[in-house]
């Protein structure tokens, strides 16, 4: 074969690439495509401004954005185009992650620069030889490599100027703020967001943004496992099968068909569907029992929960949760006479709070006395596993529209890496005012449940039916055992 017959095969082969570059929807396999599921949300790119991906594991939640991010640079989209609003200025691309090693490795080498058509002209931009972005030295596009794992005053920072065209978020960030700053980013470009997430309870926030998403401005979007095509192989799917088996059913919902649940760092398991509640229609302010909970603290913030012990059911509902500033000139009179104020409506049977001579002392002055927890610091896993117990066992639950705060320290409190620490623990104070009344609470002072006659007399005839059924069942056991005993007699 002559030179000139080796160069058209070899340009050829490189056409061919690129035409598979520019199909696939995995660059590590060219000839993959995406499924119906998901050519959907590739396909409203200009219908929805911010998609939400709620997508279980090994969906392939992360290469539909990728896959998008490339074509957009590519400038071959398959069912869109440039807009006009962006004019002819250079590309501004966005992609947040957990940490820069997943961003670098996995996001950028491993699948975004492979299906880049003219990767030979990008280069990456360091710091402190870290990869923080990559820019292309022809057209000018760049990508920011953002960390949305870190606070949100450093990502302020880090943004402080820019305008995206395109956002991708890998995983839900931490905090919604971190969304909301890079939400503001897109507004002059009328730009987009891609979040893909598998939905690990991390912020009531980020969950309701979720949630409550409206078209044509917001979406969701869930995948489950099995909207991947690569595994539905019969292979495939016996392994993703015989893995999960070994899960807790909570985390078999959330990996393999993206329902929401707690990650495996939170220190509670909290289930906002089956731990919180409408607030009842027989509720009285002044007619139940209700325990006040206090964290104080003289100039930061005081945490304040008022329980309420539901007469029917002996179940405890949270119908306050509440955070009180501390005063400006210091004063602890001033802290003491705000949460005197904040529960004077309530019918308070017992008080508890944190051991603070200040308050307690100035509590006085109000005619007010406060338990406290014994030994509360070296009980700590003790008093955050017997709150967990009332949470999971039903006996405690918090009331929707009045417990929200609260409900957000469940879903972001969480252990350190060791899983030794709560970080930021001084930050919980909603939390360990719920740890201090469950474990100083009253005693059970429920009252008994009045019938009508109707119901009366239904409910004799159910206990009647339930009699007749097991004396019927004792009489039919009682003749087993006599057959059973004259056959053996007769095999003898």
């Amino acid at each position: 074969m002559s030179t000139i017959d080796l160069k058209l095969v070899a340009s050829a082969a490189a056409r061919l690439e690129r035409m598979k570059l520019a199909q696939c929807f995995d660059s590590n396999d060219l000839d993959s495509r995406p499924g119906p599921v998901q050519q959907l949300i590739l396909n409203d790119i200009e219908k929805i401004r911010v998609r939400f991906l709620v997508a279980s594991n090994q969906s392939g939640k992360t290469s539909a954005g990728i896959r998008e991010i490339a074509w957009i640079l590519n400038n071959n989209h398959p069912s869109w185009k440039r807009p006009e609003r962006w004019g002819k200025v250079p590309l501004f691309i966005i992609i947040a992650g957990q940490n820069r090693t997943n961003i670098e490795e996995e996001i950028w080498k491993r699948k975004l620069r492979p299906l880049l058509l003219d990767r030979e002209d990008w280069k990456e931009k360091k710091s402190a030889a870290v990869v923080v972005g990559a820019v292309n030295e022809k057209n000018g596009n760049t990508i920011l490599f953002l960390v949305h794992g870190q606070g949100s005053d450093e990502t302020r920072a880090a943004l402080q100027g820019y305008r995206a065209h395109y956002v991708l978020f890998d995983e839900m960030p931490k905090e919604f703020s971190t969304f909301t700053e890079i939400q503001m980013r897109t507004d002059a470009y009328g730009g987009y967001i891609f979040v893909a997430f598998t939905p690990l309870l991390r912020s009531m926030q980020m969950k309701n943004a979720v949630e409550n998403a409206q078209d044509p401005y917001a979406k969701k979007y869930v995948w489950t496992v099995w909207d991947n095509p690569r595994n539905c192989t019969p292979e495939k799917r016996k392994e993703i099968e015989q893995r999960s088996a070994m899960w807790s059913e909570a985390e078999r919902r959330t990996r393999l068909y993206g329902e929401w649940s707690s990650d495996e760092s939170s220190v509670y398991h909290f289930n906002m569907d089956q731990m919180m509640c409408e607030l009842p229609a027989h509720y009285s302010a002044t007619g139940w029992r209700h325990v006040e909970a206090v964290d104080p603290a003289g100039t930061g913030i005081t945490g304040l929960t008022i329980w309420a012990e539901d007469p029917l059911s002996g179940q405890w509902l949270c119908v306050k949760a509440e955070y009180i500033k501390g005063d400006v000139n210091k004063s602890p009179t001033k802290t003491v006479q705000e949460v005197y104020e904040r529960t004077l409506p309530y019918n308070i049977v017992r008080r508890v709070s944190d051991t603070m001579q200040w308050f307690h002392s100035t509590a006085r002055e109000f005619g007010r006395i406060y338990l406290v927890p014994w030994n509360k610091t070296q009980r700590k896993e003790e008093l955050i596993k017997n709150l967990q117990e009332g949470l999971s066992s039903g006996k405690l639950k918090l009331v929707r529209g009045y417990a929200e705060l609260l409900c957000e320290e469940f879903l972001t409190c969480r252990w350190n890496d060791a899983g030794e620490k709560i970080i930021s623990s001084q930050h919980f104070h909603l939390l360990d005012t719920a740890q201090y009344f469950w474990d100083l609470r009253p005693k059970s002072e429920t009252m008994p449940q009045v019938y009508s006659r109707d119901q009366q007399i239904m409910m004799s005839h159910e206990k009647s039916i339930k009699t007749r059924a097991a004396q019927l069942q004792i009489k039919e056991n009682v003749k087993q055992r006599i057959r059973m005993t004259r056959s053996r007699s007769y095999r003898r």
